[in-house]
C-alpha cells in the first residue's frame, strides 16, 4: 500500500467527515402537531431534528403568525436554544424565497388542501427554489385525475432539479419490524397469499378542524390509513384498482355517533364534509394475486391508537401490533412454533428524519425509502379506497 494511495484514501475520508459534519440550514413549513407536537400522538419532527443535531433552523414558514412565534419562544427558552437562535417567522413560502436565506431543506407538515395540486404547488415552488424537501404525508387532497397531473409536474420538475432531495414521511419503511417482516418474506421465497390491516385511532383529543373537514385532511383513510395501505405496496406489491370495493359508516349513520367528540370539530361542516367513522375495503393484489383487506375505525378514547397488520404465506403468519409504539411486537408462526420479536428502542421518525439529512449531506438518495414517485402510488390507492364509499 504505497504512500500515494495512502493519500488518497485519507483525502477520501477527510471529505466524507467534512459531507457528513456539514452544518444544515433548515426551515419548517408549518407550525402545527406533525411538525412540533401534539398531546396525543408520537410525531414530533422538531424534537428529533434537536436529537439528530447539525442543523439551524433558519425559519418557521405558517400564516399563524402568532402562532408561530410564540413556538418560537417557547424554543428560545428551551434546551435547544442555540439551535433556534437565528430563526425569523414568515407568513408564506414566497415570503421566505423572497429573503434569500440560505436554506438548505424544509421540513413540510402542513394540511394536505393546502398542497400537492396545481391549486396549491408547495413542492414545485420548493423545487424552483432548490430546497430539499422532507414532505408529509398524504401528498393532496386532489381528485385521482388532477393528482396524477400535478404529479408528473413534479416528477418533470425534478427531473430538471436532480438536485434536489424529496423524501415522503412513510416512517414505518423505516421501522425494524417492517424490515424483519420484509426478510421473513424473503427467506420463505413463496408467495404471500393474504394481507389484512386493521386501524383503530383515538379521537377525544384530536380536536384538529382541519382533520374532521374531508375537504381539508382527505379524510381518515387518505390521511391516516395511508400508512398501512403503504405497507400493502412496500410488503406485497401493487393493487389491481378494479378489484377494489369499500363500505363505510357515515357521520349520519347511528353506528357513526361519536359521543364524546369536541362539537367544534365539525361545527358548520356539512355531512359532505364531515369524515366517515368506519371504512372495511378489500382488494387483489396485481402479481402474486393475494387479496388484501383493511379495517379503520375511528373510535377509541385517549392518545394511543391500535394497529395490527397480519401477513399470511404457505406455512408462515406474521402478526405485527403496536408498530407506534415502544411495545411493538412481531409474533412469527411457523407451523406449531412461535417466535415473539419485540422492538423497544425502534423511533422510524428518528429514522427517517435522519436517512434524509444524511441524503441532503451527500447527495446520495439510495436510503430514502420513500421517494415522491413511489408516494404517489400510495395516495392513488388510497383515493380509490376513498371515493369506493
Amino acid at each position: 500500500f504505497g504512500q500515494a494511495q495512502l493519500l488518497n484514501v485519507l483525502f477520501l475520508l477527510f471529505i466524507i467527515v467534512i459531507m457528513y459534519d456539514k452544518m444544515l440550514n433548515i426551515a419548517f413549513i408549518g407550525a402545527g402537531g406533525v411538525n412540533f407536537g401534539t398531546t396525543y400522538g408520537p410525531w414530533d419532527h422538531a424534537s428529533r431534528i434537536e436529537r439528530l443535531g447539525g442543523v439551524r433552523v433558519m425559519a418557521i414558514v405558517d400564516p399563524l403568525i402568532d402562532v408561530a412565534r410564540a413556538l418560537l419562544n417557547d424554543k428560545l427558552n428551551g434546551d435547544n436554544s442555540p439551535m433556534y437562535k437565528d430563526c425569523e417567522v414568515f407568513s408564506s413560502l414566497d415570503e421566505l424565497g423572497a429573503r434569500e436565506i440560505a436554506i438548505d431543506c424544509v421540513i413540510i407538515g402542513v394540511p394536505p388542501g393546502y398542497r400537492g395540486s396545481e391549486q396549491f404547488p408547495l413542492e414545485l415552488r420548493c423545487i424552483e427554489l432548490g430546497f430539499n424537501m422532507f414532505l408529509e404525508k398524504p401528498l393532496s387532497v386532489a381528485t385521482v385525475n388532477d393528482f396524477k397531473r400535478y404529479a408528473s409536474l413534479i416528477d418533470n420538475a425534478l427531473s430538471t432539479n436532480k438536485a434536489v432531495c424529496l423524501s415522503v414521511g412513510y416512517m414505518f419503511r423505516y421501522h425494524g419490524a417492517i424490515k424483519k417482516m420484509k426478510k421473513l418474506i424473503s427467506d420463505h421465497g413463496g408467495p404471500i397469499m393474504s394481507f389484512s390491516a386493521q386501524y383503530y385511532c383515538t379521537y377525544t383529543d384530536n380536536a384538529k378542524r382541519f382533520w374532521w373537514d374531508v375537504t381539508q385532511s382527505g379524510g381518515p383513510i387518505v390521511e391516516q390509513a395511508t400508512h398501512v395501505c403503504d405497507l400493502a405496496r412496500f410488503l406485497v406489491g401493487e393493487v389491481d384498482h378494479e378489484s377494489v370495493h369499500t363500505v363505510a359508516i357515515g357521520p349520519n349513520e347511528k353506528a357513526g355517533n361519536l359521543n364524546h367528540l369536541d362539537p367544534h370539530c365539525e361545527d358548520g361542516l356539512t355531512m359532505e364534509h364531515c369524515i366517515n367513522r368506519g371504512t372495511m375495503s378489500h382488494w387483489k393484489f396485481i402479481d402474486s394475486g393475494a387479496i388484501g383487506s383493511l379495517i379503520h375505525v375511528v373510535s377509541l378514547h385517549g392518545s394511543r391508537y391500535e394497529v395490527q397488520i397480519d401477513i399470511i404465506m404457505d406455512g408462515l403468519r406474521l402478526t405485527l401490533t403496536d408498530p407506534y409504539f415502544s411495545e411493538c411486537q412481531l409474533r412469527v408462526r411457523t407451523g406449531r412454533d412461535v417466535k415473539i420479536y419485540n422492538f423497544p428502542t425502534e423511533d422510524p421518525y428518528l429514522e427517517e428524519l435522519s436517512m434524509f439529512l444524511n441524503a441532503v449531506r451527500s447527495g446520495d438518495t439510495k436510503h430514502i425509502a420513500s421517494p415522491y414517485s413511489d408516494a404517489a402510488k400510495t395516495y392513488l390507492l388510497t383515493k380509490i379506497i376513498a371515493q369506493q364509499i
